[in-house]
């Protein structure tokens, strides 16, 4: 693993990760299962290529919230930390909630938008996709 430019974990500190390398992508999600899972009406998340992140603390518990997503939280204080796909075993997203500082990542992008909650606005000119629109 090369030079360590991020580093994150849970709420309690349970779990730690680091991170070698830029993100591939960001943004927001506004789809259902992120809302439900985060408890919040829109997600921030980064995409990382798997192979440069290390968890360094702790082991997160894992939980199949779809039929092709799996989001992995601390079993100690449920903070949810990553997201996989199966048919993208060489990525990891991760919520840019659980940095040490989140303000180093921007979101570039909003996706699921056709979820969006009516009540949370959008004042930014990020590119917005529905769940049927690509974001790439």
């Amino acid at each position: 693993m090369s030079e360590v430019l991020i580093e994150g974990g849970c709420h309690c500190g349970a779990i730690r990760y680091r991170i070698s390398a830029d993100p591939i992508d960001t943004g927001y999600c506004h789809c259902l299962d992120c809302q439900k899972t985060s408890g919040a009406p829109v997600l921030a998340w980064a995409v990382f290529p798997i192979a440069d992140m290390e968890i360094i603390g702790g082991q997160p518990k894992v939980y199949q919230s779809s039929q092709h997503g799996r989001r992995h939280f601390c079993p100690a204080c449920g903070s949810q930390l990553f997201f996989t796909h199966e048919e993208a075993k060489d990525i990891i997203s991760l919520n840019t909630g659980s940095l040490n500082d989140p303000s180093k990542i921007a979101p570039r992008v909003h996706i699921w938008t056709d979820r969006q909650v009516p009540w949370f606005q959008l004042d930014d000119d990020l590119p917005r996709y529905g769940k049927d629109e690509p974001a790439t």
